[in-house]
């Protein structure tokens, strides 16, 4: 778990918090006005501007009163003219509606009783606290839950949001009956809840920030440790972790088992494909120079394997290899990540850091998603490039630098230049030499020798023997098209391995509602198959499928969707791809 998650919890606080809390304002003349508490809030209530519960009344102090949200509700009073008041039961009461509440007023900090009613001048206050009721809940397959984070990636890009998955894995026995009705009451209504593998489950988190992320993965630790078994909780976020399903579960399954602190795939390199040697021969030959290199493809097509064989092949590879991903900061984090600062450049920037074109120094820098550069810093990056020197944030001299810049983006940057979103001279300056790598439908030589390659990798990091794929499994393996490439193909082997009985995987472990067992096989397979041909076979194979499910579904997208364990929003693209009419309601 990252830095907020690990903090220390406050048990009480967190089981008193399984109720969410709001403060009701009532006012004469006045509709009531309800403003959620947030556990851990400290708000300043008064008519003074600053103040985060600002009531508009003159019997009210500018800063009049403290709210403290934490296992209690306290309120502190601040000095103010009219006084704060309370009116409470009488002490040993259960219910205040049966008995006369008691008025007196606040002198310092003190607790607010259940039922007590804040008096600030004329304004009346009230604590709410909304427990919620537990309802059935669905938990769904992998494939569904994977289709809900495509669809959550869509709405993200779209809406310049976040959101986040967390992973949980229990370590010793315990009913899955019990585990996941922990679970179900440790999430909101709005998460989306799914099975992994045996003891492991994933949480979709929608629209949740920093403090509810934390929050609830506190809630998970604290429910499940009730069942006497061990807990281990991970939570990636979008965009800082990635930006597509396979980036964030792979991400998410790397952390949970430790195996890579930057969250990298493991080094796995094959090369049967006839485009990927010839790839590799002319890295070989760029490595040597000091020219830019520009990577395009993809999603997880192996960019960053690409840029280190570039690093590792050069004169440089004794020095620094930094990885920068240019999507996963703000612009001012980014700026004072590439450039560095001074001291007191900026609020927080308590001494000076230099940035990591500088520490890179004689090295390589990896800018992987380059294409998400904001404008400003493409006009500081290209001055870097350029003139071989850096400034930092709030510097006044210049900081000579020795580097070489490896670029990588899934984005067309040639329409990027053409719509004013990228620099044109910029994207000169970074494509000194371009290297398209294909997807992996494109190299399907080298798809099944890849399964392979990741089973024994992820076999050996666990210390057990290496899984063999059944030939049916092999079979699905090599037909699919892996729209996420080399990254939702290692996911699919992780995921396997934990689902597979013994040494031996089949196709019953395989996302098979995502993949298409159901598949014809074909009679005889010709000795080599072409890429073009096999690609053809694929889309119309894909083509069939997709009809079929819809035709099963009885025209509903829905359930098509669901069936073949993607997106509705997937679903309606490929109907287009397809030339297909979408059904129309009668």
């Amino acid at each position: 778990m990252d830095e907020a998650i690990t903090a220390e919890v406050d048990v009480a606080a967190v089981h008193e918090h399984l109720g969410r809390r709001a403060i009701v304002v009532l006012r004469d003349g006045a509709p009531p006005e309800s403003h959620p508490l947030p556990h851990g809030a400290m708000w300043v209530v008064g008519r003074g501007v600053g103040c985060e519960l600002l009531i508009d009344d003159p019997t009210i102090s500018r800063r009049h009163a403290i709210l403290h949200v934490g296992t209690h509700v306290e309120i502190e009073d601040l000095g103010s003219v009219n006084s704060t008041r309370v009116r409470e039961p009488l002490e040993g009461s259960a219910d205040s509606s049966s008995v006369e509440l008691v008025e007196r007023q606040i002198l310092g900090r003190e607790r607010l009783q259940p039922g007590a009613i804040v008096l600030l001048g004329a304004v009346s206050l009230v604590v709410q606290t909304f427990v919620p009721v537990e309802r059935p809940r669905a938990i769904f397959p992998h494939g569904y839950f994977e289709a809900c984070v495509e669809k959550e990636c869509a709405r993200a890009r779209r809406s310049r949001g976040s959101f986040a998955i967390a992973r949980i894995a229990l370590e010793g026995t315990v009913r899955t009956r019990d585990a996941e009705r922990a679970l179900v009451r440790a999430t909101r209504s709005c998460d989306v809840l799914g099975t992994y593998g045996p003891n492991e489950w994933e949480v979709l988190l929608v629209d949740a920030d920093q403090g509810q992320i934390a929050e609830i993965a506190a809630l998970f630790e604290v429910r499940l440790a009730a069942l006497g078994v061990r807990t281990r909780v991970v939570v990636v976020r979008y965009p800082e972790d990635g930006r597509d399903p396979e980036s964030l579960l792979a991400r998410a399954g790397e952390a949970l088992r430790g195996e890579l602190p930057e969250g990298r795939l493991p080094r796995v390199v094959v090369l049967e494909d006839a485009a990927m040697k010839r790839l590799y021969r002319v890295v070989e030959r760029v490595a040597d120079s000091d020219i830019s290199v520009l990577l395009v493809g993809e999603t997880g097509v192996g960019k960053d394997v690409v840029a280190e064989a570039l690093h590792g092949l050069s004169p440089r590879k004794s020095c620094p290899f930094l990885r920068l991903n240019c999507a996963a900061l703000t612009e001012s984090l980014l700026e004072s990540e590439l450039f560095g600062h001074e001291r007191g450049a900026f609020t927080g920037a308590t001494q000076t850091k230099p940035g990591l074109l500088e520490t890179a120094h004689g090295g390589t820098v990896f800018l992987d998603e380059v294409g998400e550069l904001p404008p400003t810093l493409q006009a500081k990056l290209l001055r870097a490039l350029e003139e071989g020197q850096v400034r930092r944030v709030g510097g006044l001299r210049p900081i000579a630098i020795d580097v070489r810049f490896v670029a990588a983006t899934n984005r067309d940057l040639k329409a990027e230049v053409a719509r004013g979103a990228f620099r044109s001279d910029l994207f000169f300056r970074l494509a000194g030499v371009t290297f398209a790598i294909p997807p992996l439908r494109d190299r399907p030589a080298e798809i099944l020798p890849l399964a392979r390659a990741f089973l024994r990798d992820l076999a050996a990091r666990r210390g057990r023997p290496t899984p063999v794929l059944t030939e049916a499994a092999a079979m699905l393996v090599q037909r699919y098209a892996w729209p996420g490439n080399i990254r939702e193909l290692r996911n699919a082997m992780e995921r396997a391995m934990l689902l597979a009985n013994g040494s031996v995987i089949d196709e019953d472990d395989l996302p098979v509602e995502k993949m298409g067992a159901g598949w014809p096989m074909r009679a005889t397979e010709p000795p080599v198959a072409r890429a073009d041909d096999l690609k053809a076979q694929l889309h119309e194979e894909e083509r069939k499928r997709v009809l079929g499910a819809l035709e099963a579904c009885g025209g509903n997208q829905t359930q098509a969707a669901r069936r073949l364990g993607i997106a509705r929003g997937t679903l309606i693209a490929r109907l287009e791809a397809f030339g297909v009419p979408r059904p129309r309601k009668n």
